[in-house]
């Protein structure tokens, strides 16, 4: 059956490895909210359908004694009264500053439904947001097997896990699906809804769920698809771009010498903007040292001096600005090398 056999088994160290690959949280959480909320008719298209209520009958009916229980609409649907419910108790929502996206930007009240959901939107949704807008609707069973599904994924994303928690944690879970099983047709069970029996496990080998979450690479891809200026050479342009911006943030380590300060300043990654340029949590400073008088005299001694006709054209059109030494002494001068140059000759700092 399984005719392809991975390069990394090549490694010494893979088959002992007790996780080979880990079960990415948040794309699950992610196609478990979406597949959760189209059941309950609040997002994309209904999945109330014909042949939904045909493939339940054949589990629960086959001998077709009570086509009756089949028939309207389904427990775990939605009614338009619910609806507004919902959607008003969801707009109504306040939250702190930074907790989530806007709320009012992801609903659609004229529809009713949810729009442009992103992975960060259904975290916080199952976790938070949604047991408490379900808090009256749906029939119990169908609201306390999706509540407990919140309560699960609450927990397992907390900072801090208790490991004597663990078994619960797996039993809350299992017991959770078989709920899920009596209530929504078979169409709803698919590979990521299976995943969430082995999160656990998981977390009990590799830690609490933030220490191997996909939300800072997804940011940092973010970071690597703004550097594309050509749409035909994404690799190129990424590389290009990411050395251009560390290219000169990097050696500022190696620029402190004994008794002075670094020229530029680091800031710890928080995912806070620090202030100047940059990406959000690294400031790369001040790249070149302040311009004061000395470090100038040391730029003009050397740089290479400009032509005698530069000297003059430029000596010119400086002329009916002032004094060319109170513009150098005051800062006001080209700080380029050829104005350092020509300012201090006509300052009388140096000669020709």
């Amino acid at each position: 059956m399984w005719k392809k056999k991975s390069i990394f088994w090549e490694l010494e160290y893979w088959k002992v490895l007790d996780v080979r690959s880990a079960i990415d949280v948040m794309h699950v959480t992610k196609n478990i909210c979406v597949n959760l909320l189209s059941f309950l008719g609040v997002y994309g298209k209904t999945n109330d359908t014909k042949e939904a209520r045909q493939d339940q009958q054949r589990l629960k009916d086959p001998d077709d004694r009570h086509p009756e229980w089949f028939q309207g609409r389904a427990s775990y649907a939605l009614t338009k009264e619910e609806k507004v419910i919902f959607f008003e108790c969801l707009s109504s929502m306040k939250v702190p500053s930074g907790f989530s996206s806007n709320i009012k930007g992801i609903i659609n009240m004229a529809d009713k439904k949810f729009q442009n959901l992103k992975s960060h939107d259904c975290h916080v949704i199952m976790t938070q947001l949604l047991p408490i807008a379900l808090r009256g609707l749906l029939p119990e069973n169908v609201r306390v097997a999706i509540v407990k599904l919140c309560a699960f994924l609450n927990a397992i994303s907390q900072k801090v896990i208790n490991p004597e928690d663990l078994p619960r944690l797996q039993n809350d879970v299992v017991q959770c699906l078989v709920s899920f099983e009596l209530v929504f047709p078979p169409s709803f069970f698919n590979i990521m809804t299976h995943l969430l029996v082995h999160l656990v496990e998981e977390i009990s080998i590799l830690g609490p769920v933030f220490l191997h979450n996909m939300f800072p690479f997804e940011r940092f891809m973010g970071v690597l698809k703004k550097y594309v200026r050509n749409r035909a050479r994404p690799e190129g342009s990424i590389a290009k771009g990411y050395g251009n911006e560390e290219g000169p943030i990097l050696p500022r380590s190696f620029q402190k010498t004994e008794g002075e300060s670094k020229w530029g300043h680091e800031v710890a990654r928080t995912g806070r903007r620090g202030p100047g340029p940059g990406r959000a949590g690294l400031s790369p400073g001040p790249l070149v040292p302040p311009l004061d008088l000395p470090f100038r005299l040391q730029i003009a001694s050397v740089a290479k001096p400009p032509r005698r006709a530069t000297i003059r054209r430029r000596r010119r059109r400086e002329s009916h600005l002032g004094d060319s030494g109170d513009r150098l002494r005051h800062g006001r001068g080209d700080s380029s090398p050829g104005g350092l140059y020509t300012a201090m000759v006509a300052s009388g700092v140096m000669s020709e």
